[in-house]
């Protein structure tokens, strides 16, 4: 992934960040909750496809096995609302026409599950309208669409490692495009200087997160994903970094992947501590950032006696 397009994606995530941390604000304007979600679903597959974009041969099947638990959770969503509509209406058919039930999806084969994923995407497009009742919009059908190529993609053999990671990267290019273009340009960007007299320092804090930074300049970024001994993702983790030149701290906490992301951080060397209920904390000495480059440190967390 480009230098420029990195440096997007790290916008991105900064102002869902403070979007999320600002919710006593955003909670008052309803536009703001669909346009959140919506960039929180997209952030997610631009997690997954990263991972596809990092990982080589030896990592094809811990990327496969993300996507496909993403995969089924849009999946299910979809199908439990299309098995509801067919009980409302009396459609015996439409009933067993997809599988709702996670633990059947969850049983079918690499191939079969993307074919029956595939289904119910195409049943609940043609379904859409009288499936808002039950809460399915539009972008749900999208997640799961998206969510199909990933894994898919993801899955394939070894020897097509580097087509996948291709895919993946004209995937990061369209998601980002359509969150800068569509979603923060046209409709986000509006709506916060409605704001502008009444909570001035809200839209200064957004704009400010807005700005793209090059990390090329003065600060860096660090990623990556926790996971068990398994290698089974830990969602909620806390990782904290501290550099030593300063005492200069940085939290953040681990999505439903397992992955963490902070930006705009001083470079130099820092300690790293990783910590979850249940597990052993981890602390790392001597991770060194430098302008210009994305750190990824991946870490494995074993289960408490």
């Amino acid at each position: 992934m480009n230098s420029r397009k990195s440096n997007q994606i790290n916008m991105l995530r900064s102002v869902l960040m403070f979007l999320l941390n600002n919710q006593i604000v955003t909670s008052v304007i309803p536009a703001f909750t669909s346009l959140i979600a919506y960039m929180q679903s997209k952030l997610i597959l631009i997690g997954n496809f990263d991972q596809v974009l990092l990982t080589g041969t030896k990592g094809v099947t811990n990327a496969t096995k993300l996507n496909r638990e993403l995969m089924t959770n849009f999946a299910v969503k979809l199908a439990n609302a299309i098995y509801a509509h067919a009980n409302a209406i009396g459609d015996e058919q439409l009933k067993i026409r997809v599988i709702h039930i996670p633990s059947q999806l969850k049983r079918l084969r690499k191939d079969a599950i993307a074919d029956a994923c595939d289904l119910i995407a195409n049943v609940a497009q043609s379904l859409l309208s009288e499936l808002a009742p039950y809460g399915i919009v539009i972008t749900d059908i999208t997640n799961l669409q998206t969510s199909i190529l990933t894994y898919v993609s993801s899955s394939a053999s070894p020897r097509n490692v580097i087509v996948n990671k291709k895919v993946a990267g004209n995937q990061v290019n369209i998601i980002v495009d359509d969150l800068e273009n569509n979603i923060l340009k046209t409709q986000m960007d509006p709506i916060v200087r409605t704001l502008s007299n009444s909570n001035p320092m809200f839209v200064e804090g957004y704009f400010n997160a807005r700005s793209v930074v090059d990390l090329g300049k003065n600060v860096t970024k660090l990623s990556g994903r926790i996971t068990d001994s398994k290698g089974n993702p830990l969602k909620g983790t806390s990782v904290s970094i501290r550099l030593y030149s300063n005492g200069t701290v940085y939290n953040a906490v681990t999505d439903f992947n397992g992955n963490y992301f902070m930006q705009n951080l001083l470079t130099g060397d820092y300690e790293m501590t990783v910590s979850a209920n249940g597990y052993l904390p981890v602390t790392e000495d001597g991770v060194h950032l430098v302008p210009g480059r994305e750190t990824t440190r991946n870490i494995q967390l074993n289960a408490a006696a």
